[in-house]
C-alpha cells in the first residue's frame, strides 16, 4: 500500500562496474519484479526512464510481455 510509482529499467554489469540500461537488455528478471508488484497489489503507474528514445519500443514491449505472463521478459 505504499508503492506510488515503480521503476523500470535495467542493469548488467561491465567489468565489475554496474551499467543501467533499458528495460529487458540487462540481467533483471521483469517476469519476477512484476509478480512482486502484484503480489503487493500494485496498481500504480510503471515509469520508463534512463533510456534512448530508439530503445522505448523494445523495452514497451519487454513490460507487456512481462505483464502477459508470457516467460519472454528478455527477448530483445
Amino acid at each position: 500500500g505504499d508503492i506510488i510509482a515503480a521503476h523500470a529499467k535495467d542493469f548488467r554489469v561491465n567489468d565489475g562496474a554496474i551499467e543501467h540500461v533499458a528495460a529487458g537488455k540487462g540481467i533483471l528478471d521483469y517476469d519476477l519484479y512484476l509478480s512482486k508488484l502484484r503480489e503487493a497489489r500494485f496498481t500504480g503507474p510503471l515509469i520508463l526512464h534512463g533510456l534512448e528514445e530508439t530503445e522505448v519500443a523494445g523495452s514497451r514491449r519487454v513490460l507487456q510481455d512481462a505483464l502477459a505472463g508470457s516467460g519472454r521478459a528478455h527477448d530483445l
